[in-house]
């Protein structure tokens, strides 16, 4: 059955409805009457005052009772009109239309107002998605794109120039690596679009974080300096697997973009309830204009294409995912030619 013909035979039902409580009130009143008519005829009076008591106890609720019907024809026509916004929204799949909300609070503006949130949210996962795609199919163009180049000069002459050739293989195999880390940073990205990133957090020390940092640096700082600085002890919540990768991918960063007698700084302090762990460095530093988009997936400024032609621009990205998904935040300060401070701001152990 479909809706137009339930709603019609819904209808009819209720017309019988109000007719036979109609007829009811009505039968009601005119017993009354009569009683009044037997009362004022016989001199009884009793029967005048059982009249009295009928008539208004009948029209009081035959007054509740039409105002019942208005009050639900008003819910009713409020009703059909989200039921039918709704079905506008479906059939033109256009998440990004909202429904009209009624401007008196009530129960049904309160459920229009939960189903905008829903379109809400069903909007943001399908920009996602669509950012998704369109960011892989972008990135990934350019190193198929280079290795397809590589194989045409293979097959053209590069066979019978064995110097050539391994040229192109290495290549080849670095542009391959290149799309290994990015598709990894794809996927690690679309997990934590879906909140599936599995996270164990719990007390973490700033001590073992910058300690293990420390330790870790000696095999990745290519001859820069590292020190800590103001290292403060305190407790955060956090998973300190995440944590201490956020914080590798900050080191990385500082190391491609200070010069070989450069200077790398950890701290650890507390700050407005957050424990806060900074890498600082005094390298080349991010423009202002720069500044405001580092954390855009696959954001790439001309200075990092230059220094690190085979980043992602997915990095940052992560450590600003990763960060939030625990509760925290990331800030920059940086000042071009001066360097710049990386802080990772998460939530202290109460």
């Amino acid at each position: 059955m479909s809706y137009a013909e339930g709603k019609r035979r819904k209808g009819k039902k209720e017309t019988i409805r109000h007719k036979t409580t109609a007829t009811v009130f009505a039968s009601l009143l005119i017993a009354g009457a009569a009683l009044w008519m037997l009362g004022i005829l016989s001199g009884d009076w009793e029967a005048g005052t059982l009249f009295s008591i009928i008539a208004y106890v009948s029209l009081s609720y035959l007054v509740a009772y039409l105002a019942a019907i208005a009050l639900s024809r008003k819910y009713v026509s409020q009703i059909e009109k989200i039921i039918n916004e709704a079905k506008a929204i479906a059939s033109s799949q256009n998440v990004d239309r909202r429904i009209a909300v009624s401007s008196h609070p009530d129960e049904l503006s309160s459920l229009e107002t939960a189903l905008n949130e829903m379109l809400g949210k069903l909007e943001e996962s399908f920009e996602r998605e669509r950012r998704f795609v369109s960011d892989a199919s972008h990135e990934l163009r350019t190193p198929v794109a280079v290795m397809r180049g590589y194989l045409d000069i293979l097959r053209g002459w590069g066979r019978d120039d064995s110097k050539l050739m391994d040229e192109s293989l290495e290549a080849m195999s670095d542009e391959a690596d290149r799309m290994g880390r990015l598709i990894e940073g794809l996927l690690r990205l679309a997990r934590m679009d879906r909140d599936a990133l599995g996270i164990n957090a719990g007390p973490v020390g700033s001590g073992a974080l910058v300690g293990k940092m420390i330790e870790d640096s000696q095999n990745i700082r290519k001859g820069r300096t590292v020190k800590t600085s103001k290292i403060e002890n305190f407790k955060v919540v956090a998973d300190k697997d995440l944590v201490l990768e956020c914080l590798r991918a900050l080191f990385e960063n500082a190391v491609n973009y200070t010069g070989e007698n450069g200077t790398i700084t950890f701290s650890a302090e507390t700050k407005k309830g957050y424990g806060c762990i900074s890498v600082e460095d005094d390298g080349m530093g991010i423009s202002e204009n720069d500044l405001g988009r580092i954390f855009e997936r696959f954001s790439r400024t001309e200075s990092s294409r230059k220094i690190n032609p085979s980043g992602s621009g997915l990095g940052l990205s992560l450590v600003k995912s990763i960060v939030e998904a625990q509760g925290g935040k990331i800030a920059v300060e940086s000042r071009q030619g001066e360097g710049s401070v990386f802080t990772l701001q998460l939530p202290l152990v109460k």
